[in-house]
């Protein structure tokens, strides 16, 4: 390289890499490296979000259960059971009713 005007200046307009320097190939190997490390971290941490997003579903769904129960609202599994009484009361009521229609 020769100097012009106290600068240095450059043949062929290229600056020559200094010999042991990493190749093109290298940092883009390094740069895959680091992507695969950042997508697997990634793919942890929304893991661990994912699991502490549904405890606090599970939390929140015991405690609206909860309310509900001490505001006196049955359970979904106690509104089940009595849909089923129902449908068989009234089940029996139609087969009562036919019975005195046809006495």
């Amino acid at each position: 390289m020769k100097k012009k005007n106290g600068k240095t200046a450059r043949r062929g307009g290229r600056a020559r890499k200094p010999s042991g320097a990493p190749t093109e190939t290298a940092h883009s190997g390094m740069a895959a490296q680091l992507l695969g490390k950042v997508g697997a971290s990634t793919a942890s941490i929304a893991e661990s979000l994912q699991g502490g997003l549904k405890k606090l579903e599970d939390v929140f769904d015991q405690r609206v259960l909860s309310s509900l129960s001490h505001a006196g609202m049955p359970s979904p599994a106690e509104i089940r059971e009595l849909m089923e009484r129902v449908e068989l009361l009234s089940a029996q009521v139609k087969r009562l009713s036919r019975g005195r229609s046809k006495g």
